[in-house]
C-alpha cells in the first residue's frame, strides 16, 4: 500500500516503535516541509530522539515528495471545486 504521512504519523510510529514495520510493509512519502522540517526529532523518555530518513530514502524505504509553487497551484485550481468551504 502506498502511504503519504504527514508529520503526526511519522511521530507517533516513531514513539511506539512501528516506523520499521510502515517502512517494511508499505511504500511511504513524505512531503519534504514533512521530512525536513517537521519531523526532525521527537521526545521519548523525555530524551529528545533524531529523526533521519536519509538511510529510508537510500534504501528506497521513503520516499520525499517535492512540488513548485506552480505545480501546487494547478493542483488546488483542479482540486478547488471539491472543497467544502464553511463559513465559521
Amino acid at each position: 500500500m502506498k502511504l503519504l504521512c504527514d508529520a503526526v504519523v511519522v511521530i507517533d510510529a516513531h514513539k511506539i516503535n512501528k516506523w520499521q514495520y510502515l517502512t517494511s510493509a508499505h511504500h511511504i512519502f513524505l512531503g519534504s516541509i514533512v521530512a525536513h522540517k517537521e519531523c526532525i526529532f521527537y521526545i521519548d523518555n523525555y530524551q529528545k530522539q533524531t529523526i533521519d530518513f536519509a538511510l529510508d530514502e537510500k534504501n528506497g524505504k521513503v520516499r520525499i515528495l517535492t512540488a513548485t509553487a506552480k505545480e501546487i497551484s494547478k493542483v488546488a485550481e483542479k482540486v478547488s471545486k471539491y472543497k467544502l468551504i464553511i463559513d465559521p
